[in-house]
C-alpha cells in the first residue's frame, strides 16, 4: 500500500493514515478494539515524532515518540 489508506485487521485494529511500501509511514490514527487509539506520526511502522495515546477511559499521553517508545 502506498499513499493514504485504511486497513482493518481481524483482531479489530484499524489504521487510517499514510503508508509507504506497505507499512505505516506519516500521520495516522491507529485504533484498537477496546477503544484505545494512537494519533500521530509513524515511520517505518513505528511511532515516531509527535502524537498521543488515548485510553478508552479518556486518559492521554501527549508527547514525542522515538522508535515506538
Amino acid at each position: 500500500m502506498q499513499g493514504f489508506g485504511i486497513f482493518r485487521w481481524a483482531s479489530g485494529r484499524v489504521y487510517a493514515g499514510h503508508w509507504l511500501s506497505d507499512v505505516k509511514n506519516g500521520v495516522g490514527i491507529l485504533s484498537f478494539k477496546g477503544g484505545n487509539e494512537i494519533v500521530g506520526e509513524f515511520q517505518g511502522d513505528k511511532r515516531e515524532g509527535y502524537g498521543y495515546y488515548k485510553w478508552a477511559d479518556n486518559r492521554r499521553f501527549k508527547g514525542w515518540w522515538h522508535q515506538n517508545k
